[in-house]
């Protein structure tokens, strides 16, 4: 996307920590969120699998725009 490294893992680290912040866990669990802090590259690869999935399913199923 053409964001720096440095930058991207500046930011992943800043929300990493936040939400390991016990008061943020303790909200996020009360809203229903089971919170998981990957790296950009695992969210990346997660990201790509589900469109993966979806497109598959979709595919199988003929769904189309209208």
């Amino acid at each position: 996307m053409g964001v720096p490294d440095s930058i991207v893992d500046r930011l992943n680290r800043a929300f990493t920590q936040s939400l390991h912040d016990p008061e943020n866990e303790k909200k996020l669990a009360n809203l229903g969120f089971s919170p998981i802090a990957n790296s950009p590259q695992e969210a990346d690869a997660q990201w790509h699998a589900l469109v993966q999935q979806w497109t598959t399913v979709i595919d199988k199923a003929n769904i189309k725009v209208e």
